[in-house]
């Protein structure tokens, strides 16, 4: 049985890992290609060891407050507690690794990167489910399972990424108040998906982890439309220069992002000013030829 379980598993990681490291887009120029590895590991790890310090201080504070406790009933046990829980300590989790790793070099990292996270606790939380229930039962929660945790992730990923990149390059108070709203909200459906499946309404369950996971593409999709890696034509240029400033201001370090900036100015006769990133340009590259071979 564990053997099996362990394959089912693998896959699983597998396939999500690859589908989330094709979502992380230009990676080799921001450098962040062994990040993922690192946020899904620490998704298994910490992310466990977090969850066994949080719950009972949760659970202490929660019962002394209301009176409330877990096992009274679906509603306080998962939509009070475990949601709450569990989404609190992904976020945890995401935000000490992106301010360690310093990752978060285009709005679209933070949601890749919250997911990746989810996916680490989900493949761990579904190895303890296949040891108990069964292969069967760790087959459906490869799919419907790891697709709710990966996708409620995207809420608080993609605030945290509004508030650490925003569209201008900086930070607002709109985007820092949308960050515990976003984590509430996750944990809200992920308490309501364990009390659906819990009660048995299993059709509505996977129905909220598919609008789940529309959300999740949604905002994936709005923040790759906020890259500055997006591409701009030339006479586009009044858009163009603002984005790919607040780009290099977030990572000056990137080639394509001088490279690009130098074509711009370019086309704007901003001669000096398109050397100089075109120099860093080349700085950059030869940099990363030294460090390859």
């Amino acid at each position: 049985m564990v053997i099996l379980v362990l394959i089912i598993d693998a896959l699983a990681l597998l396939v999500w890992g690859k589908m989330l490291h094709r979502m992380d887009r230009f990676n080799r120029d921001k450098r962040n290609e062994h990040y993922l590895f690192w946020f899904i590991v620490s998704g298994i790890v910490l992310n466990r060891i977090l969850v066994a310090l949080l719950y009972p201080l949760w659970e202490f504070f929660l019962y002394t407050a209301t009176g409330l406790g877990y096992g009274q009933n679906p509603f306080v046990t998962h939509i009070l507690i475990v949601g709450p829980v569990e989404e609190t300590t992904k976020f945890l989790v995401f935000i000490l690794l992106t301010g360690v790793f310093k990752s978060i070099k285009e709005p679209a990292d933070a949601v890749v990167q919250a997911g990746s996270v989810a996916l680490g606790f989900a493949i761990m939380e579904n190895f303890s489910y296949g040891m108990e229930y069964g292969a069967v039962v760790l087959v459906m929660r490869s799919v419907i399972s790891i697709l709710g945790h990966v996708t409620y992730s995207g809420f608080w990923g993609l605030a945290w990424g509004s508030y650490r990149y925003s569209g201008s390059g900086g930070r607002t108070t709109t985007d820092r108040q949308l960050v515990v709203p976003f984590l509430l909200t996750a944990a809200f459906f992920h308490g309501t998906y364990n009390t659906l499946v819990v009660t048995g309404h299993f059709p509505a369950a996977i129905l909220l982890n598919i609008c789940t996971g529309a959300a999740f593409l949604y905002f994936y999709r709005y923040t790759v439309a906020k890259s500055p890696y997006r591409k701009f034509r030339l006479t586009e240029y009044k858009t163009a220069i603002p984005v790919l400033s607040a780009g290099l201001r977030r990572y000056p370090d990137s080639y394509v992002l001088n490279k690009r900036m130098g074509i711009f100015r370019i086309y704007i006769k901003k001669y000096r000013e398109a050397v100089g990133n075109f120099r860093k340009a080349v700085r950059i590259k030869k940099e990363s030829l030294e460090a390859k071979y």
